[in-house]
């Protein structure tokens, strides 16, 4: 063992002092005491009286590993005092006595210092992730966490974000919704308009820590009433380069009875204030589709803020016939029925959620079907994935059978919405959905003619920091133009063109 004499005094502490300890220097400062030349462990320094608590440091070479440290210094010309408090995980054990502040440095064996290092790699990493998840840190969630999850097959990661969001990992978010982003529709108070599209938590397990990291309302399923398993598997492909998803998922469900369940008892708990919409799809092998969609709105009647009709997906065979018009009126004066006949004072809302491929005629006969009183439903989801490759895309996977999410939809969407805007006159609430990476998309979208918006696919790409983002640009784009509240630019676009019109 090398005995080391190092004497310290309070101007040490303020500036650099070496000294000699024969097998390498000696750094001091008010900065950090570092062992020169022989990889020895690195020890935060601090001024008089204080007490650090350093948690996890890690060292150079040999893995050092440093619990707390105590640094006393009593000035004057009499003597100073140095006090280390060291754990030893590998470099050294180091103790220290008063003047002369004697040191003992031992090295520990090559496999120990090994075995130290990935210890406090480890616990490191582990730290520091924890840190920049809770602090929502994008920058961390873009360039570390969200690529290692990618790592995964798609399935697999959508699986985990379930897990991880079921479990309540992620941390609640601490950003406050702008007075700007509230706004009413159905009777319902939003406090912010930015929900998640239907598709990603299929079976209402991650409803709870869905609001908390921020969005404004929560759309579950699709909902079919008899479990089924969907398509085989794979059936979710990533496009990176394209920031887009491909999906034929096929209505992969549990089916009514387990999902009412997980609501109802979510409904149940005191404090949630949540708004739930439930989307809902028939079996694949069903005998009679309307009557699906009847039993899915009679048993989640009484649990649902509002329940979307789904006859859009692509990846069901023959649901996108039931949008032609005689169909599209047979199935909405059913639904209709049934929702009128729910028992109780109030009714959910009911919605329509269409494709992004419809043709002009396609467009022009929905609305004149859901301008029905027959057929009059409260609102229409815009848009669900398209099955048209809409530009170039550069990504592999491109040529796979389903559903197109993400960036190649955001413009065909916005088109939609602002289309079925104008052939309804704005009286129908627009839920616009389709390749909302940034609060100015979520805008655009809102300018077109939607009350509400959602995401899908940026979320999978950006994780719950893009949530925050899209919001806080989303407020800026509605101060920017001198509006109070998000509402009052719905539509906003249309007038814009009526008024150039009349000039």
């Amino acid at each position: 063992m090398k005995e080391v004499a190092l004497r310290v005094s309070h101007s040490s502490l303020m500036s650099s002092d070496r000294m000699n300890s024969g097998s390498g220097d000696w750094a001091l400062s008010t900065c950090m005491l570092t062992k020169q030349g022989c990889g020895g462990a690195r020890v935060w320094d601090a001024k008089s009286g204080v007490l650090l608590l350093l948690g996890l440091l890690m060292g150079y070479g040999g893995g050092g590993f440093v619990a707390f440290l105590k640094v006393e210094v009593m000035s004057g010309a009499c003597a100073e005092t140095v006090f280390f408090w060291v754990v030893d995980f590998g470099v050294m054990t180091v103790s220290s006595h008063s003047p002369p502040g004697t040191m003992w440095c031992s090295p520990a064996p090559q496999s120990y210092k090994i075995k130290s290092m990935l210890y406090l790699t480890s616990s490191a990493v582990g730290l520091c992730s924890a840190v920049s998840i809770y602090r929502e840190n994008e920058r961390f969630y873009d360039g570390v966490l969200m690529p290692l999850i990618q790592v995964l097959d798609p399935e697999t990661s959508h699986n985990l974000a379930i897990a991880v969001s079921k479990y309540g990992l992620f941390p609640k978010s601490k950003y406050k919704d702008s007075v700007s982003l509230k706004t009413e529709v159905w009777r319902l108070n939003f406090k912010n308009p930015v929900g998640i599209a239907a598709g990603f938590d299929k079976q209402g397990e991650a409803i709870e820590c869905l609001h908390n990291i921020g969005f404004g309302f929560v759309e579950i399923g699709s909902v079919t009433p008899k479990p089924q398993p969907g398509n085989e598997k794979p059936r979710v492909f990533r496009l990176d380069k394209d920031k887009a998803i491909i999906n034929r998922y096929g209505f992969n469900s549990e089916g009514h009875d387990v999902v009412y369940n997980r609501i109802k008892y979510l409904k149940s708990k005191q404090g949630f204030t949540g708004i739930i919409g439930v989307n809902l799809g028939k079996n694949k092998d069903s005998k009679d589709p309307i009557d699906d969609y009847v039993q899915g709105i009679i048993k989640f009647g009484d649990v649902a803020d509002y329940l979307v009709i789904n006859i859009s997906s692509p990846n069901t065979p023959g649901l996108r016939t039931w949008q032609r018009k005689e169909e599209l009126q047979n199935l909405l004066e059913a639904l209709v029925v049934a929702r009128n006949n729910l028992p109780g004072a109030t009714k959910p809302p009911l919605l329509l959620k269409v494709a992004p491929d419809l043709s002009q005629q396609d467009r022009r006969d929905i609305a004149d079907v859901i301008l029905q009183d027959k057929c009059h439903i409260d609102g229409l989801v815009i848009s669900n994935t398209t099955v048209e490759r809409v530009r170039v895309l550069n990504s592999e996977h491109t040529k796979q059978e389903g559903g197109l999410s993400g960036k190649p939809l955001t413009h065909l969407a916005t088109e939609l919405i602002a289309d079925m805007y104008r052939l309804t006159s704005g009286t129908i609430p627009i839920v616009g959905v389709g390749g909302i990476f940034s609060g100015q998309d979520a805008y655009e979208k809102i300018l077109a003619g939607a009350c509400l918006v959602q995401l899908y696919t940026s979320f999978a790409y950006h994780g719950p920091p893009r949530v925050t983002r899209i919001k806080r640009e989303l407020d800026e784009l509605v101060r920017a133009d001198g509006l109070s509240s998000v509402s009052q630019a719905v539509g906003k676009r249309l007038c814009n063109i009526a008024n150039e019109q009349t000039k």
